[in-house]
């Protein structure tokens, strides 16, 4: 055997200094494995990615597959239960809801779109965002709560190919989609309404048990004089208002007079904080950030809390930024909650 590295994808991650994603597991799928002993590949795993090499020899015995396109899906599992808080990612176990991100994904390209993770291959300018995606079993029920007599519903595979067309008959209530596609394999499936893209599934009976963050989709073609291709995965870091609330523990301070003052523009750019709430009661005043910001492990210094109309030197110089510890999901929505004392 003669194994030439074909395939290296390396992750990312916003939220620290360095860039490096905490330790991950990464694990091709079942139908990904099947495909591989075939075709003669080796999935080689790495802290921060994996590589996948290609039996030369076996491409050249099995001329029917030489040239020819071959995709893999790798699945993606992080050893820090912390991930999904300090990640700009929406994933819910309990539903099922998790990512998918392949290289032939066409829904990345929109300028206004949130890249909450994204992949990209080093040697192009192309760029693809995740989809939001349901972990299913290859046989499973879709149950649209909005269906209305007369709607159209088809599931398609990801090639587009249509697997099951059916029309709603009795509306929401008595409409239901069972699907079957343990003879076509697992991957990702659409479903579409009237021609619209309703929702998105991965069906995979091992991937539904054991819950990956997110799914890497790569399609190649090999050739002997292929370089090696490069991707890189990256994960945005979770973006979230600051809420400052300072608290005076000494009286004749007068709360309207503080401000929230940030003098590094370098690291953000336009980002102001407004007085948003001053309790005379409880002698506190609060404070938010006119965008949500990005968390990260490296503090931003040169926030400044400071007495308007004092010219001196502020009363904290460096206010504590958000962090992991800070967060909170307020009325459905991630906040940082950050309490300051003076």
């Amino acid at each position: 055997m003669s194994f030439q590295k074909w395939i290296s994808v390396n992750v990312e991650h916003g939220y620290f200094a360095d860039h490096r994603c905490p330790p991950m597991r990464f694990e091709p799928t079942g139908d990904c494995r099947d495909r591989m002993r075939r075709g003669g590949q080796f999935f080689y795993p790495m802290p921060n990615g994996f590589h996948i090499f290609q039996d030369t020899g076996k491409v050249k015995k099995d001329q029917n597959g030489a040239g020819g396109p071959c995709f893999f899906d790798i699945a993606a599992f992080s050893s820090d239960p912390r991930m999904g808080n300090y990640s700009n990612l929406e994933i819910d176990y309990r539903r099922g809801s998790v990512y998918y991100v392949s290289n032939v994904l066409t829904n990345g390209d929109e300028e206004n779109k949130e890249k909450r993770l994204t992949l990209s291959e080093r040697a192009g300018d192309k760029q693809t965002e995740a989809l939001p995606v349901l972990l299913k079993p290859k046989q499973f029920l879709i149950q649209p709560d909005d269906a209305a007599t007369g709607d159209t519903f088809k599931l398609l595979d990801g090639s587009g190919v249509v697997v099951k067309e059916q029309q709603a008959k009795d509306g929401a209530e008595g409409f239901a989609l069972y699907a079957d596609v343990s003879g076509r394999g697992g991957g990702l499936y659409r479903l579409e309404k009237n021609g619209t893209a309703a929702a998105s599934f991965y069906a995979d009976d091992g991937l539904n048990n054991t819950k990956p963050a997110f799914i890497v989709g790569i399609e190649a073609n090999w050739t002997e004089e292929t370089a090696v291709r490069a991707f890189d995965i990256r994960i945005a870091a979770r973006k979230v208002p600051w809420h400052y609330y300072v608290t005076a523990r000494a009286n004749g301070r007068k709360l309207e007079n503080l401000g929230i003052r940030n003098t590094n523009e370098k690291s953000l750019p336009g980002v102001s904080f407004e007085r948003v709430r001053v309790d005379e009661e409880g002698r506190g005043v609060e404070f938010v950030s006119s965008v949500p910001v990005p968390l990260s492990e490296r503090a931003h210094q040169s926030i400044e809390l400071i007495e308007e109309g004092n010219n001196g030197t502020p009363l904290i110089p460096h206010l504590p930024n958000a962090g992991i510890s800070t967060l909170h999901v307020k009325e459905g929505k991630w906040v940082s909650q950050i309490h300051v004392y003076i």
